[in-house]
This record gives C-alpha cells, structure tokens and sequence, in this order.
C-alpha cells in the first residue's frame, strides 16, 4: 500500500517513490502537508512544522526503530524463546543482510521543517508584533534542530563515521536545505562527502542556539519541542561522533557544548530516590526531569498500537493469569548486558530496577525486560513518550572527550556523577583513582548500563570503528558491509545519482 497523501510523495527530495505502509509506518502525521496550505502567518507555519514533528513519531524513527533497532542490531538485547514471541525481530538480531534501520523516509519531515526555515527567510510571514517575531524565531530554531537531526541520524545510519572511512567510501547522504513544493521542484541528489554533512550538521545546530537565544525564552519548562539546551546537547553528540584520529579537536567541542546544556538548567540528575520513578511514571504531561527533548505522545490517536509500540516491543501486558493481553515483549536483555549490572544497581535489580524478571513460563528466571518505556499506572498501554537527549548522556560525553584530552581528574569527577551523584543515584559506589584506559573502559561501560534500551549501542561500536560481538559469539566486523544500513531500492532506482551502498 503506497502512501496515499501525493504532496508527501512530492516532498521526498531525494526520490520520487515513496516507502509502502508496512508495520514500519503505522501513522499519519496528525498535521500532513497539503499543496493548498500556505505559510502565512505565525499560526500556519506553527501548523507546518507540527508536520514535522508528527513526524518523528513514526514508527520507523523515534516512535519505534532508531530506539529500539540499535539495541538488537548490538549486543545489548536478544529475542525471547521462539515459542514466546510474534516472530518480529528475527533478521535484525542475526543482522541479515538488509535488515537494518530503514529511515530514509525521514526527508519528509525534513522538507516540512525547510518549507518553515526558507518561509521566514525570505520574510513571506506576516509579522504584526515584537512577540510574532520572537516566535518566528523560535520557530525557526525548532525547524533547524529537526534538520539537524535528521541529517545526523541518517549519515550515522548510512555512512561510515568520518575517523574510520573504509576502503575510501566517503559517502554522505543528501543534504537537503531546499524545499518541495511540486515535482518542479524535486532535485536528484547526489551523496556528497561525509564530512560535508557534519558540517551542515553543525552549522544547522548553532544557527538553532543563536535564535533560541533571541527568543528571550532560551529554555522553556516544556521538553516535549526543542529548546536552546536540546540543541547544546544534540551538537555535544555530533561532536563526539565526529571527534577521532582525524578530527582530535572535536571533543574539546564536545566539552564545551555538552557543558552548556548541563550548565543551562534545563535537566537534572535523578537521585537514587527517584531514577526509576522518574522513567516509570513520566507521562505525556509530565516528562522526564533528565530529559532535554522527548518525542511526545500525547493523545490515543498518536499511539502505534499495543503489540506495535515501542512499549510493546519491549514488554508485555499480562493479566491476573499471566495471559498475554497486549504487546509481545519480543526484545528482553541480553546476558551479557544483565552481567554489567552489579547487585546494588538500581538500573538492573530484579522486580523493582529498570530491568524486571519477565512474566512468562517459556524463559529463563534471569529474563529481564525494560520498565523505561512503561506507561504510567492507568494510562493506555503503548501510550508513552520517548526521551531523545537526557542529561546523564551530557556527563558521558563530557567524560569521554575529558578522557581523550587527558583531563582524567575532569573526567571522573563527571563518571561519579553518573554513578553516584549528590545522592547515590544508582546505588553503585563512586571510583577512587582510575586514569587513562582503565578510566576510559569505565566510561565505556556506564554508558552501556546508562543508556541501555536507548537506541545508541550499534552507535557506539560504529562510531568508534569496532567490531560487533553479538550475544550468541557470532561477530560483526568493523570491515563488513553490513555496518551500514542499504538504501532503500526505490530510491536507488529513481534517483539515478544516488549510490548503494556497497555490498547491497
């Protein structure tokens, strides 16, 4: 089945065939695009770039997929015993060939955000007051952040990271600035050089910072849009992926940026008090407090379904019985990522941490699911919002680039804060006297343990140019094709200045 919205077909920069509805795409944006729709005033293009962020609720990006995919493409999950789930999975967690993220049809989203960023660069918005402009460009801000991350999730996804290019394949993906209004429109892109996208990246990013700033209100208590911090901390993770052999003097921006979105305010530490309640109960109206910019959920309709959600992927809802009555729990811990938590940690303690026994007779008592994404008491089962930039990661980052730049001391100190924080976050103990390496592997192994179920593992092994140890021994070398995800064959076929990547 083919999308049956046409000004969405049209605006695929990149490609003129669109992506069919499969389980992929289990939603319509709530504010499609129409070619009758007009940037006017302040109130349309606010409508234009809801677009936008509906469209990050598909579940082929953060409603499901970028979270989830990099966890089971690694080694941080596994599939529950065959008898015990829906069959979903299975390709990913052996990494068979084509089966990867699948996110190029994330350019739709991206053409809603450029039809707001080039309205209110050429002035066609009908500005009647101080607070229209403010709001424009607070707007505008918003639009190049999700530029921004779309650019970035998918050069992560299809392209080598720019310190460990092999063999010479330096290809980026399509960066697309300009938008589509009809087929006159569509342009055929080629895919420039890696290093070409970090920096459109990049610029997007501190464009959004510098008119999040004009806003007056560079932080607002709402973390379900962007704000100034959600931007410092989104360049902090582009800095650190492009940080490297080759680009040394990208972690000591990485440092600065990832200390301006903890310095601003917008997020805190939980305490050991509250970790676990913070993601269990945060809700649509109340996020969580270490969350930057979470992709929000907020009514029925935007749910992808029980058995589909993200939730239902990861956990299972059972009945007095123990009958199953929604969601499959398909993805569950893996044991070499249960191995990383010690007993005190309140991430993975049986029953009552992050990680819970799993309700079912056909595994093992060691199974564990995530209680990350679970909907609060009485709240529809699926229903749950998805944080995508959290404060703990900034301290990770900090560390990490601290450890790179031999500022060891600076680096533990952030390590701790993780750790132990003002309060015994975790309920792990704070480290005495670790340096170089061993510091380094320490970090390394927080930010598996801290970040697990988030959507980064495949990330961090790639980024760093490693090897795969998949959960059964099988590995994936850093050499082999398949660390990059295959371009869609339509889009291949219909833009003929678009390469495959190789292998496919």
């Amino acid at each position: 089945m083919k999308m049956k919205n046409k000004f969405i077909a049209l605006a695929l920069a990149v490609g003129l065939t669109t992506v069919g509805c499969t389980d992929i795409l289990d939603t319509k944006p709530q504010a499609a695009l129409t070619q009758d729709q007009v940037l006017k005033d302040v109130a349309t293009t606010q409508s234009i770039l809801n677009g936008a962020f509906a469209s990050l609720r598909n579940g082929g990006y953060y409603g499901r997929d970028m979270i989830l995919l990099p966890e089971l493409l690694a080694d941080n999950c596994k599939l529950v015993n065959p008898g015990d789930r829906s069959g979903r999975g299975l390709n990913q967690s052996i990494n068979l060939s084509g089966s990867h993220l699948s996110i190029f049809f994330a350019y739709q989203g991206l053409n809603a955000a450029n039809l707001v960023i080039d309205a209110i660069d050429n002035n066609r918005i009908v500005v009647t007051s101080q607070a229209d402009a403010i709001t424009l460009n607070r707007l505008e801000a918003q639009a190049l952040f999700i530029r921004a991350l779309v650019h970035f999730d998918m050069v992560r996804t299809y392209s080598y990271n720019p310190n460990y290019i092999l063999n010479g394949w330096d290809k980026g993906v399509p960066i697309v600035t300009k938008p589509v209004r009809s087929k006159a429109e569509i342009t055929l892109p080629a895919r420039p050089s890696i290093l070409a996208v970090y920096q459109q990246v990049e610029a997007d990013l501190l464009n959004a910072i510098s008119l999040f700033t004009l806003t007056g209100t560079p932080n607002p208590a709402s973390r379900f849009v962007p704000n100034r911090a959600a931007a410092q901390a989104l360049l902090a993770r582009v800095y650190l992926y492009w940080a490297g052999p080759t680009y040394p003097d990208k972690y000591q921006l990485a440092v600065n940026m990832a200390t301006e979105a903890i310095n601003s305010g917008a997020a805190t530490l939980s305490t050991s008090a509250n970790l676990v309640n913070n993601w269990v109960n945060a809700s649509a109206t109340a996020p969580n407090p270490e969350s930057y910019f979470e992709v929000n959920f907020a009514a029925n309709q935007e749910n992808l379904g029980g058995d589909n959600s993200l939730q239902g992927w990861y956990t299972r809802q059972v009945n007095a019985a123990g009958a199953r009555v929604t969601g499959w729990g398909d993805v569950i811990a893996s044991d070499a990522l249960l191995a990383q938590f010690a007993p005190a940690d309140l991430r993975g303690t049986a029953g009552t941490g992050l990680l819970n026994i799993a309700r079912r007779d056909f595994e093992p008592a060691s199974s564990r699911e995530t209680r990350k994404y679970n909907a609060p008491s009485g709240a529809q089962f699926g229903l749950k919002n998805v944080p995508v930039l959290r404060i703990a990661e900034m301290y990770l980052i900090r560390a990490e680039a601290n450890s790179y730049l031999n500022n060891d001391a600076a680096a533990l100190a952030d390590l701790n804060l993780v750790r132990f924080g003002a309060a015994g976050r975790t309920g792990l103990p704070a480290l005495v006297g670790v340096t170089g390496a061993a510091l380094r592997d320490e970090i390394y192994a927080e930010r598996r343990r801290e970040l697990a179920f988030e959507g980064h593992r495949w990330f961090d092994f790639t980024r760093r140019g490693l090897d795969v140890l998949k959960p059964d021994g099988t590995i994936i070398a850093k050499t082999d094709y398949r660390i990059l995800a295959n371009i869609p064959l339509a889009e291949v076929q219909a833009n003929k200045n678009l390469e495959q990547n190789p292998g496919y």
